[in-house]
């Protein structure tokens, strides 16, 4: 979140959160953790998923006396890996502290809501699948069909509840010609590269010096170190410098072959569309308001190969951060992708901020471009308030890259 820099003084709060949860455990408190909104929701093994879901239960439960209970699932189509990494995270849950949740699919789902009733349907049929066969005891997350365009109203979500209430009247059904044998093995394959995760991090540690007893040392490293360099450092995967993280995964997450699917997909476009001289040797400035880092590795990749220089200016970053870099690099155009609900306010800042340090570049949003505002029950759509801004808010990457071209073309006549 924006201005929230103090890593330190956060792990503090969420420790001492922890102590709350522990002298409530036998109340049934739960300390969850929404796996992919840390972390693993970048990474590009789902080992890495199962190693980092130890790490947190370690300190969860053997350093804070809570009681840890992973969810996730939202970054996830396939509905055979979602099983098989779900089995897993139970695999190496030894007091079976259910699953708070499993969240439905929200990478699957297109313009077509009609068809991604096929997407909820088959997500949910393998998640209570499992979750029946297996006895876990976790609550599948139906995701309103309508989400990836708009915030759902109450008909709607009240719409993929029913249908994941007839689903249940099929999974008896189908549940004995299940391959449930195959599932079982991705399940291993997984457990026992998160073992290897978990143990080569905390012997790291300890190589370096850091009391892995204490809690507030292990958290900070871990997360200074980065998902990147977390996944390079310990990852369970054979090493192969040609992979991006250096290791072929134990099992590739959906999310990152979806990236480079859809990398590979707008490169072709543009590159049948022919040179674009404007966008040649221009300065692009990229940057995130969040952790969300695949958008911004889709966006720095297609203006490197369309011939810009482009600044990458990472993650997590504030207004500040990007008008700095801005001044420093002399940037001719400034991309942010945001999907933590502040694009207005993050708007205003850095365009009040651009104006006073005198940048000019023309500035673009993309993302998810809403916020919760005052009066509103949900967030709400806010590229009007962008456009008088003066921020673009360019529907595709591909509108994006034709826009920042223009401008260079402008320029240059």
């Amino acid at each position: 979140w924006p201005y929230w820099d103090d890593e330190t003084a956060q792990l503090c709060n969420v420790l001492k959160s922890g102590g709350v949860l522990a002298a409530k455990k036998d109340k049934g408190v739960v300390f969850d953790s929404y796996l992919e909104d840390g972390y693993p929701g970048v990474f590009h093994d789902y080992a890495s998923y199962i190693g980092w879901a130890m790490l947190e239960r370690y300190v969860v439960e053997d350093l804070i006396g809570a009681a840890y209970a992973s969810s996730w699932g939202g970054l996830t189509q396939n509905p055979i890996a979602k099983s098989a990494v779900t089995l897993a995270l139970e695999a190496v849950n030894p007091d079976r502290v259910p699953i708070s949740f499993l969240q439905g699919d929200t990478i699957g789902n297109t313009t077509d809501f009609d068809a991604n009733m096929a997407v909820l349907v088959n997500d949910l049929m393998y998640i209570k699948m499992t979750d029946m066969r297996y006895k876990l005891g976790c609550a599948p997350l139906a995701v309103p069909v309508t989400e990836t365009e708009r915030i759902p109203n109450w008909k709607e979500v009240a719409q993929v509840q029913a249908v994941s209430r007839k689903c249940d009247e099929y999974v008896p059904m189908l549940d004995p010609y299940v391959a449930w044998d195959k599932i079982e093995a991705m399940r291993d394959r997984l457990v026992a590269g998160g073992r290897k995760f978990f143990r080569s991090a905390l012997d790291t540690m300890e190589q370096m010096g850091v009391d892995i007893r204490d809690p507030a040392r292990v958290l900070i490293l871990m997360k200074r170190l980065g998902p990147e360099t977390c996944e390079e450092l310990f990852g369970a995967g054979e090493r192969d410098d040609s992979m991006i993280r250096g290791r072929v995964p134990v099992l590739g997450t959906d999310l990152v072959s979806q990236t480079m699917d859809k990398r590979t997909a707008l490169l072709d476009q543009l590159s049948q569309r022919g040179e674009l001289p404007g966008c040649k040797g221009r300065k692009v400035l990229i940057a995130s308001t969040d952790v969300h880092e695949f958008a911004k590795f889709l966006l720095t990749s297609t203006f490197q190969a369309v011939g810009s220089q482009v600044i990458d200016c990472g993650i997590n970053r504030d207004p500040e951060d990007i008008v700095k870099v801005a001044l420093e690099t002399a940037a001719d155009a400034i991309v942010i992708t945001t999907h933590n609900g502040v694009a207005r306010s993050f708007g205003t800042k850095l365009m009040d901020q651009l104006k006073s340090a005198d940048v000019g570049a023309p500035v673009f949003m993309g993302g998810v471009l809403n916020e919760d505002i005052e009066g509103s029950d949900v967030p709400v759509d806010v590229r009007d308030d962008l456009a008088l801004m003066g921020i673009a808010t360019p529907d595709s990457i591909d509108v994006l890259v034709e826009a920042i071209g223009n401008s260079g073309d402008r320029r240059a006549s």
